[in-house]
């Protein structure tokens, strides 16, 4: 199939040939006239062809795009939806795990097992008012924690920085 680059090409040259022979008064010749009139003219419904295939190609793209685009929102909803029951179901068998004083509850097949971490997690207010040992200045108003620093100095001093709080962090792995 010819290409619209290729048929634009074709259409142009042979205006141009047609505007020469045209100026030409020696070249006469009718015939080579109407032949190349009644190429052009080919080429020309070729163009408005490929035209039509270009703009209806265009056009089911577009539409497949818009609905790409809304199956994507509307699967990115779906996605939210399950991390929430996902959420929900964690702090369900974590509460099942404390009722019943167990870290691993067993199923036939499956287990559920709620381990807590020895890293607190970490976090605080304004960065600022923590001691410099934690922080770096990266621009005038911009403070950077160095949140492994700072847990690292929990862990293993047990001291609480001005500012900081922490909460214990626990995990559910299902198998």
């Amino acid at each position: 199939m010819t290409t619209l680059f290729q048929i634009t090409d074709d259409v142009k040259a042979l205006e141009i040939l047609l505007e020469r022979l045209e100026e030409d008064e020696e070249l006469d010749d009718e015939e080579i006239v109407d032949a190349l009139s009644e190429h052009l003219s080919e080429a020309e419904d070729d163009l408005r062809e490929k035209v039509d295939g270009y703009v209806s190609y265009i056009r089911h793209l577009e539409a497949r795009e818009k609905a790409r685009r809304a199956e994507a929102k509307h699967l990115t909803l779906l996605a939210r939806g399950d991390a929430v029951a996902i959420g929900r179901m964690k702090d369900a068998a974590k509460v099942a795990t404390f009722k019943l004083g167990r870290k691993k509850l067993e199923g036939n097949t499956r287990s559920i097992t709620v381990s807590t971490s020895k890293r607190p997690a970490v976090s605080w207010g304004d960065p600022a008012a923590l001691p410099a040992q934690f922080t770096e200045a990266q621009a005038v108003l911009n403070w950077v924690v160095d949140r492994t620093a700072l847990t690292t100095y929990i862990m293993e001093t047990g001291d609480l920085p001005a500012g900081v709080t922490t909460r214990t962090v626990s995990s559910v792995r299902f198998r």
